[in-house]
């Protein structure tokens, strides 16, 4: 399978690879918002659009395949895997905290394990509260 680009390849923010032809359920999530991953708009609904991606090859199994199982492996390059909210950002676009929360919630229940290749430092959504 050929990388797919989210939003689109020349504003690449989220890449999505299946690294191994013989595991095609078994993907890589590589984040490309250099240099810091910060959370904004358009990443978090880049990531959302990847995410839906993955589902939607999942659910177009054939039904004998539909069980077999996967894992989604999300990555970067670089100082900053991620470095979390954009704060001045987030506090002009009141779409960030929503799209951010609902990513959260969405990987905890996702279809296929997840886990992270932290390399660099990670920050991410340490600054999310509850209420």
């Amino acid at each position: 399978m050929d990388p797919i680009f989210f939003p689109n390849e020349q504003n690449a923010l989220i890449k999505v690879s299946v690294p191994n032809p013989q595991k095609p359920t078994c993907f890589l999530l590589e984040m490309r918002a250099f240099p810091e991953n910060r959370f904004t708009a358009n990443f978090l609904k880049a990531y959302h659009q990847a995410l839906d991606y993955v589902e939607d090859i999942m659910k177009s199994l054939p039904e004998e395949k539909k069980n077999i199982g996967g894992s989604l492996t999300t990555a970067s390059t670089g100082k900053f895997y991620c470095n979390g909210l954009d704060v001045p950002y987030a506090l002009r676009d009141k779409e960030v905290v929503p799209l951010l929360i609902s990513l959260f919630s969405r990987l905890t229940v996702f279809r296929v394990p997840t886990v992270t290749a932290i390399s660099g430092h990670a920050f991410g959504g340490g600054f999310v509260s509850e209420k």
